[in-house]
């Protein structure tokens, strides 16, 4: 998070969540490409391993009508886009607060930006609403298969470049048209052998 010195107090509580290894995350920069053949080779613990996040436990929801949340309804209108930009300007309003409830909406929000930037991208580093209900409790962050909602993601984008490329071959989908894989496309650059 450039520029954004996180405090001690917040190092603590993010350590206590599934994502702590991600606290020291370097800069990185991916292209997208369809991938087909290695994606469809991962499997959950393959993407476990590689991350270093759980494939056990309940599968988060991406698509799911989310119910509202304690991130949501204190930082975000009903129709705002929570992109990355957004969830930076909130976690600096948080930095420097001593309030319990501030430290854990900062970690609530980090973990938002982790999604957002690196784990759940969606269309211009936008976090899936669904996933900040999760964030309400942040112990039971570890009761969530997550390698295998990342997986998940990367599938169905790949399904649905499928469907896109196929198309426009045929001359049924405009040639300018392309849609992108969206979600950790950094597993994609790992060989598992």
């Amino acid at each position: 998070m450039d520029g954004m010195s996180v405090r001690p107090c917040h190092r603590r509580l993010m350590k206590k969540t599934p994502f702590n290894i991600l606290i020291n995350i370097p800069k990185m920069q991916f292209q997208s490409e369809l991938l087909d053949v290695i994606v469809s080779s991962y499997n959950e613990d393959d993407i476990a391993l590689i991350i270093g996040l759980p494939a056990f436990g309940e599968t988060p929801k991406l698509d799911s009508s989310a119910t509202e949340s304690k991130i949501k309804s204190r930082f975000f209108s009903n129709n705002s886009m929570i992109t990355r930009g957004v969830l930076k300007d909130k976690m600096s309003s948080l930095v420097d607060s001593d309030n319990p409830i501030d430290i854990k909406d900062f970690v609530r929000l980090w973990i938002a930006f982790i999604f957002a930037c690196f784990l759940f991208p969606i269309g211009q580093y936008n976090c899936p609403t669904p996933l900040l209900t999760i964030l309400d409790d942040l112990n039971s962050t570890w009761n969530y298969a997550w390698s295998v909602a990342i997986r998940n993601q990367i599938m169905e984008g790949v399904r649905k470049q499928r469907v896109c490329i196929a198309d426009r071959n045929e001359g049924q989908y405009p040639k300018s048209s392309m849609g992108y894989v969206f979600g950790c496309t950094a597993v994609l650059c790992v060989n598992i052998s």
